[in-house]
């Protein structure tokens, strides 16, 4: 018993003293000016979904109200981040669709389900051939302006 105490101390020893690139997409690394972002982005896309759901019900005065104000505020925030807002609305909507499709399973929230995981694959792919020379600790960039096509020259 001592023996398979101590094999778990030492790996849990090993474990503290790996160094783990610190440049990875989780909270810890985020700024404030990307939490930000994403929240505005969330609010762009539950703007989106209720004029959706009012030119649905055929409510097309405040459809109309909601769809211009998420236009608007698209347009404040994300004219240059236009490939961070896909990102933002896609996971947004695969996450709360994704989770009422589990549950309260409906044709058309599976579908929208899907359509959002497929969107974001394709997303991730369209972007790794447009932007080959961007690597997985440049995720950031994205939120300071949409990177440009073909490689940036050498850094000073």
């Amino acid at each position: 018993m001592a023996k398979y105490t101590f094999c778990h101390w030492e790996y849990a020893r090993s474990i503290e003293r790996k160094k783990f690139p610190e440049k990875g997409m989780g909270l810890k690394n985020w700024t404030p000016k990307i939490a930000v972002l994403a929240l505005i982005g969330f609010a762009i896309t539950v703007l989106f979904m209720i004029s959706v759901t009012k030119f649905w019900r055929h409510d097309f005065r405040p459809a109309t109200w909601y769809l211009i104000s998420g236009a608007a505020l698209t347009f404040i925030f994300f004219r240059s981040r236009k490939i961070a807002f896909a990102i933002i609305a896609l996971s947004f909507i695969c996450v709360n669709v994704g989770l009422t499709a589990l549950f309260h399973p409906t044709p058309a929230g599976v579908l929208i389900t899907l359509g959002s995981i497929v969107a974001m694959y394709a997303l991730a792919i369209w972007g790794t051939r447009k932007y080959p020379h961007l690597k997985r600790k440049d995720w950031k960039d994205f939120f300071d302006r949409d990177p440009k096509s073909g490689w940036p020259g050498p850094k000073p």
